[in-house]
């Protein structure tokens, strides 16, 4: 829609220079200079007006990433399931920083190794540095895990349960940036609760920077 947008201002401006550059010429022969000069003033009030169209448009375009992997994951602590390399920037004449939202989902299970039940964590991280959304209880929670999967009760099994969050970031600086999601066990990440064994496949990772003025 954006693109559209941009598209639609740049063809008005083509064909206002176009009109204009006619209408110069007649006023050129027929009203002497101070027509002229009216019409330059116009013209350059259009092309300020549509410069700052173009800048807001600019301000607001989005740009998505995508990542997908179906292959069967497990671990029995931490995992990397997700990686996803982004570009931050390249919209604005001046590079602008920009916000990421992080939208993670796939298929989960967690199997508990002893009767005292066990938890699935999903992390997210940009760069190395945690993304906003973390889990606060319990609170030796690492930032940017949230739990997300548990066996209800000792020696049950949370099969092929769909598990997913959302996370966003602070703004980044323009250039390229890495996107990790990591699986995890509650115990030994917490740690909380009983040790077992993840399971994470049908894996999708949907990026968008933002808009720099959002």
């Amino acid at each position: 829609m954006t693109n559209v947008k941009t598209l639609a201002i740049v063809v008005v401006l083509g064909l206002g220079l176009i009109f204009s550059s006619r209408l110069l010429a007649q006023e050129a022969q027929t009203g002497g200079l101070p027509a002229l000069e009216d019409r330059v003033t116009a013209d350059e009030a259009l092309i300020a007006e549509i410069e700052t169209d173009l800048t807001e448009v600019n301000s607001s375009l989005t740009k998505t990433f995508v990542f997908n992997a179906n292959a069967e994951l497990s671990s029995t602590t931490t995992i990397t399931v997700a990686t996803l390399p982004v570009t931050v920037g390249g919209f604005e004449a001046v590079p602008a920083s920009h916000r990421l939202v992080i939208n993670y989902s796939s298929v989960g299970a967690i199997q508990a190794a002893t009767a005292t039940p066990a938890l699935l964590f999903i992390g997210c991280f940009v760069d190395g540095i945690a993304c906003v959304g973390s889990q606060a209880d319990p609170g030796t929670t690492p930032a940017g895990y949230v739990n997300v999967l548990s066996t209800d009760f000792p020696g049950s099994t949370a099969w092929d349960n769909s598990v997913d969050h959302v996370w966003y970031t602070a703004k980044l600086s323009p250039g390229a940036h890495t996107v990790v999601i990591k699986a995890a066990v509650g115990n030994p990440l917490v740690p909380f609760m009983g040790t077992g064994t993840l399971f994470d496949e049908a894996r999708n990772l949907v990026v968008t920077v933002l808009g720099a003025a959002d």
